[in-house]
């Protein structure tokens, strides 16, 4: 956690990887578990964003800020997300 410091000013909730460079999280895997879901894509790239941040909730915090409610269909994606 040494490093902790130069990621302070890493704001951001999503970053994409090639799964070749998955090994140099070794170092910080700690602070990535309990901060970051992993994603495999299977295309040889992964990525990861921020614990309870997803396109869905991505969607509610822009319909809210929008002031409009979550009606989305029933069945849709975005209704199941919610």
């Amino acid at each position: 956690m040494e490093h902790t410091e130069r990621f302070s000013a890493f704001a951001c909730n999503k970053f994409c990887y090639e799964d070749t460079e998955f090994a140099k999280f070794e170092r910080i895997q700690a602070f990535m578990d309990e901060y970051y879901d992993m994603h495999e894509l299977g295309i040889a790239i992964g990525e990861s964003t921020m614990k309870g941040v997803n396109k869905g909730t991505g969607v509610v915090h822009a319909l809210k800020r929008l002031g409009r409610g979550h009606e989305a269909r029933s069945g849709s994606a975005i209704s199941r997300t919610i």
